[in-house]
């Protein structure tokens, strides 16, 4: 009686390390490449976030020099100001009571520029070349992140933060 018996090589990888250890591992030209790779991605999650970061509503308000509770900022009948050192575009523009809902408008607008950029930026490339795209894509970015930093206005920041998630589109 003849049995055939399949040898199982230990040589075949079982998991991702083993895979890596049979292809000489994770040294430090894989790190470099790495980084590099990665590193093009931090602007745009900078960009991101960054609405997150710059809507944030003060805990507390000053009305007439008079310190107030967050809450009751639509009762104020004078000067309403976020404290010092306290900034935000929320105290900047004052977006409380009846135009508390813009912060979160804008990151939503970022984020429709974003799906825009990505379903044009496939045809853009083949119109003009994947180079053009990108560079195209980094100075619609580049145009939005230096817009929104001297934005006057809640309307001006919230085009400039279109431009930034249409562009974002470019790292990716």
């Amino acid at each position: 009686m003849v049995s055939s018996k399949v040898k199982i090589s230990s040589s075949n990888p079982k998991n991702f390390e083993d895979i890596l250890d049979k292809t000489g591992g994770f040294g430090l030209f894989q790190l470099l490449i790495l980084s590099i790779l990665l590193s093009l991605d931090f602007p745009s999650a900078w960009i991101g976030l960054i609405p997150i970061f710059i809507g944030r509503a003060p805990d507390y308000w000053e009305c007439n020099g008079v310190v107030v509770d967050a809450n009751n900022t639509c009762n104020c009948n004078g000067t309403l100001s976020a404290p010092y050192p306290f900034t935000s575009i929320v105290g900047e523009w004052s977006l409380v009571c009846s135009t508390s809902w813009a912060s979160d408008f804008i990151t939503s607008i970022q984020m429709v520029g974003c799906l825009v950029g990505a379903l044009l930026s496939s045809q853009i490339a083949d119109w003009y070349g994947r180079r053009y795209a990108t560079f195209g894509l980094c100075f619609v970015f580049a145009l939005g992140s230096c817009v929104s930093a001297v934005a006057p206005d809640p309307y001006v920041f919230t085009a400039a933060r279109f431009l930034c998630g249409a562009g974002s589109a470019a790292t990716h």
